[in-house]
Parts: C-alpha cells; sequence; structure tokens
C-alpha cells in the first residue's frame, strides 16, 4: 500500500496497477481540474508521457488528438487506456 499523493487537489484514485508496481489512474489539480496520472513508484507523472498512450502508439495522428483526464487500463509493458475529451470537447 502507498500514498500516491495528488496533483494538488482534494483527491487521487488509482485504477490500474501492472507487475512493474505502476500505477494509473486520476487526480484533481488545486484549480479542480482532473488528470490522467501515472504513479512509478516516486510520484505522480503529469503530464503523461504520450509514448505511453496505446491510441498514440498505434495511430498517432488520432492519438494526438486526445487529452486524457483518467487512466484505466495499463498494461505490463506499460501502454495505458484510458477517457478523455477529443480535440478539447465541444466549443462553448
Amino acid at each position: 500500500m502507498a500514498d500516491l499523493g495528488t496533483l494538488g487537489g482534494f483527491e487521487s484514485r488509482g485504477n490500474a496497477v501492472n507487475a512493474a508496481g505502476q500505477v494509473g489512474g486520476s487526480s484533481f489539480t488545486a484549480h479542480g481540474f482532473q488528470h490522467a496520472f501515472l504513479y512509478t513508484g516516486t510520484r505522480l507523472e503529469r503530464p503523461l508521457d504520450r509514448s505511453r498512450c496505446w491510441l498514440d502508439v498505434t495511430n498517432p495522428s488520432v492519438g494526438a488528438n486526445w487529452t486524457l483526464f483518467e487512466v484505466n487500463g495499463l498494461t505490463d509493458n506499460g501502454l495505458i487506456t484510458g477517457a478523455g475529451i477529443y480535440n478539447d470537447g465541444p466549443a462553448a
């Protein structure tokens, strides 16, 4: 069991763990924004290294249009899947 910390907000949540002990999930900032994170044993990593995102590996032109706010799956090879917003969401 380890305290994952936060990205400055009120909570973080681990949703996936792999054999290497990496944890993926989501955390809130002090300003209330939710961001995806990857915990590697020493600190929360944000922004995520996009080279670890499954969609960026398999289809980089589409993956570049996504902003992840939650990691839902994490392979033993370190690839992540998650939830996010495509092209920063609908125009306001």
